[in-house]
């Protein structure tokens, strides 16, 4: 970290951190970097980190002794539904909280102080607020056509589908995890809106499965990233643009 935050060090934003991570990684022959807390004793760790440190030791990984691999992880969400202070969104009945939500609690970088601050406190407040809603039926503008699959069941093709999310996450890693260019999104967005056809064609014609709604649900969601990400021309936080000026 001398490199990239030589007064912060390792206690530099996560953002920061995670980038150097990237660069680093990026530059050697190794899939991670390693994460060094062997200046610590045994029980200190053992009580302040206890799940971290049993789930390391069932990998055989002593963190008192050994150094522990690890690699950036991209939060795609942060900040980015405005909201009132009861979690209300400019739609009706909709409410967000927590990373995704742009409240005044939570801002472009995700940290554990402000989320879970952000977590408590508008979970709270939107609870509260949407307990008005609920004596109040819907009223539907469109009426919903009736959906039919015909019940129909390809075991063959349910395993290629599912083979989209193994893809799709691999996509959104590389092009719009912790380091975007314009580029690299419109590459990405031709191959999610690809795969999105792909699914949306799959599930009017097969039964419906979690695992379809749940994929289909993703990859929406990977086309709002991607879009956003391509209209945001400056760097914030955890969305940073290499091909453009940090905010």
């Amino acid at each position: 970290m001398q490199r990239y935050a030589p007064k912060q060090m390792e206690l530099a934003t996560r953002d920061v951190v995670a980038r150097a991570i990237f660069n680093e990684i990026e530059q050697s022959t190794q899939d991670f970097v390693y994460l060094d807390v062997r200046h610590k004793s045994q029980q200190f760790l053992k009580q302040r980190f206890p799940t971290i440190f049993n789930t390391l030791a069932e990998l055989n990984i002593h963190m008192h002794r050994d150094m522990i691999p690890v690699v950036p992880a991209a939060h795609y969400c942060c900040g980015g539904i405005v909201t009132n202070i009861n979690g209300q969104t400019n739609i009706a009945r909709l409410y967000a909280i927590g990373e995704t939500a742009c409240t005044g609690l939570h801002g472009a970088n995700r940290l554990a102080s402000n989320s879970l601050l952000e977590g408590m406190v508008m979970s709270s407040r939107a609870a509260t607020d949407s307990m008005r809603w609920i004596q109040q039926p819907i009223k539907l503008e469109q009426p919903i056509k009736d959906w039919n699959s015909k019940s129909v069941i390809n075991l063959r093709r349910a395993t290629q589908i599912s083979a989209q999310w193994v893809g799709l996450r691999a996509e959104m890693t590389s092009y719009a995890g912790i380091v975007r260019t314009r580029a690299g999104l419109k590459d990405l967005l031709a191959l999610v809106r690809m795969r999105r056809n792909i699914i949306e064609k799959y599930y009017w014609e097969h039964i419906v499965t979690r695992d379809i709604i749940e994929l289909r649900n993703i990859v929406l969601i990977a086309e709002l990233i991607t879009q956003a990400a391509l209209k945001r021309r400056k760097s914030c936080g955890g969305h940073y643009r290499e091909d453009m000026k940090h905010s």
